[in-house]
C-alpha cells in the first residue's frame, strides 16, 4: 500500500497503545486491547517508515526543483 497511509495506521495504533497504557493497566472495567504486533515491534516499524518518508520527500522536492530549472 501508500507509505503514508501505512504510515497513519500504525500512528493511530500507537494512539491506541498510549491509551491503553492510561487507562487500562488497572482497571479492570476495561477489557484489555489485544494486538497483532507487540508494541516495541510497532515503534520500530513506525520509526523506519518515518525514515522512509523523510528520504522519499526530500528526493521527490529536490526532483521538482531540478524540474523547475529545466524550464
Amino acid at each position: 500500500g501508500d507509505l503514508r497511509s501505512e504510515l497513519s495506521c500504525l500512528e493511530k495504533l500507537r494512539e491506541k497503545y498510549k491509551k491503553e497504557r492510561e487507562y487500562g493497566w488497572g482497571s479492570e472495567k476495561l477489557p484489555k486491547f489485544e494486538y497483532q504486533i507487540e508494541q516495541k515491534e510497532l515503534l520500530a516499524k513506525i520509526r523506519e517508515l518515518e525514515k522512509k518518508k523523510v528520504r522519499m520527500d526530500a528526493f521527490l522536492s529536490s526532483w521538482n526543483w531540478k524540474v523547475k530549472l529545466k524550464e
